[in-house]
């Protein structure tokens, strides 16, 4: 999943209860796509692994927000926030940058993969899990705010999907890796508009 969006006038913050339920499917998530990684050595589900865990991440990080604050000098809640979106950001470009070299590496010199209809099975129900997670969130989201969201958080699992296949069915690992190139431009992506938010609250008097 792609890291929570911030409070902005199209959009509105997650209720504090749908944290509980984003934490546990992205910890499924994360198993599911270990499992893959596992079974296969894909380069593109190592890549889905490390987008799920930033969001796990990222999501652990805004929901224990109220606990990690208190030992903090008192700030304004903008501050706190921009902090959090940067931690969150920070992540996803070192990430992105380990994950998008890994991918290189991989396409100029393609390594077999394994796994068979394990490894894109498990891959194939993570999706399921994300697009059952992605409706659950749309129907229960704030009137004023965008379904894009929920609905684009399946783009890299797709794009995970694909790669496994390739790699593990077709034989093509110089695919696979290349599609693991393709979640790193994902996440880079992701983590600038966090940086652009951040910088907003930075920025306000």
């Amino acid at each position: 999943m792609t890291l929570p969006p911030s409070t902005t006038p199209d959009t509105a913050p997650p209720r504090v209860g749908d944290f509980p339920a984003t934490l546990s499917v992205l910890a499924v998530l994360v198993v599911l796509k270990a499992f893959a990684l596992g079974a296969s050595g894909s380069i593109s589900a190592l890549a889905g692994l490390v987008e799920s865990c930033i969001a796990l991440a990222a999501s652990g990080i805004i929901w224990s927000l109220p606990r990690w604050r208190t030992a903090l000098p008192p700030v304004d809640d903008r501050v706190t926030e921009a902090m959090a979106l940067l931690i969150q950001s920070g992540m996803t470009l070192s990430a992105a940058l380990i994950v998008g070299v890994i991918g290189l590496v991989g396409i100029f010199e393609p390594r077999p993969v394994g796994g068979g209809l394990w490894a894109v099975g498990a891959i194939v129900l993570s999706l399921g899990v994300k697009a059952a997670f992605a409706v659950y969130t749309a129907r229960r989201s704030h009137p004023s705010r965008s379904t894009t969201f929920a609905y684009s958080d399946l783009v890299p699992t797709f794009v995970v999907l694909l790669g496994v296949t390739a790699g593990a069915l077709l034989k093509a690992p110089g695919l696979d890796a290349a599609a693991a190139l393709v979640v790193a431009v994902w996440l880079f992506w992701g983590a600038l508009p966090q940086i652009a938010a951040a910088a907003r609250l930075l920025g306000k008097d």
